[in-house]
């Protein structure tokens, strides 16, 4: 089941959007496994979500613009350890479950910002800061143990810096970026590394 409510105010504070959202998500999974020495079966079987998220944007002119985000994330991963089987279907270590009380990979608290600059009618430069806070990770072991190991990663704030200048009547779009400009080293998921500091270019043309 998931459910979700939200409210919109525009100029309560004069040239000040606001928006806040709440949602709620109840889901049921079940996954077995089955090992090719020894059989053990496992999985996830529910997993409950709820959070926030907050935005405000100030719209201080035609050429300038400050927005800010927060987002509140938490739930329960509720998961079976997988249990172990003997040649002749014996238990030999039994299913376990446990209860975590956050999300895998998945940050409680997600903070940011921009600022966006119109230096003239045809550009645009935006400039923004996120600040994801604490997760855990997990990886199934290797076979027939199928125990998952538990990573904390800790948290990071990453800047990023986007232009675009506008041609031809908008037709012709010259854009750019650059993310994670201050090469922060950080780690998103259990064995996969973040590539630092990347520059992207573009043109886009439409007919």
């Amino acid at each position: 089941m998931y459910y979700n409510a939200g409210i919109q105010l525009r100029d309560i504070i004069p040239k000040t959007t606001i928006e806040a959202l709440y949602f709620n998500s109840d889901v049921e999974v079940d996954r077995i496994f089955i090992g090719a020495a020894d059989g053990f079966a496992g999985g996830f079987d529910n997993v409950r979500i709820q959070g926030i998220e907050l935005s405000t944007t100030v719209q201080v002119n035609d050429k300038f613009a400050i927005s800010s985000f927060y987002n509140y994330l938490d739930g329960k991963l509720d998961t079976r350890i997988p249990g172990t089987f003997g040649d002749f279907g014996e238990v030999l270590v039994p299913i376990r479950e446990v209860t975590f009380n956050n999300l895998l990979s998945r940050p409680k608290h997600r903070v940011g910002g921009n600022i966006k600059l119109n230096p003239t009618r045809n550009s645009t430069i935006k400039v923004e800061a996120i600040y994801v806070g604490a997760r855990i990770d997990g990886i199934p072991r290797s076979i027939p143990t199928g125990f998952r190991l538990i990573e904390e990663f800790d948290p990071y704030t990453i800047m990023n810096l986007f232009g675009e200048i506008r041609l031809l009547e908008n037709r012709l779009v010259v854009f750019g970026d650059i993310k994670n400009l201050l090469n922060e080293n950080f780690q998103e998921r259990v064995g996969f590394n973040t590539i630092g500091t990347a520059l992207n270019v573009g043109v886009k043309y439409a007919f």
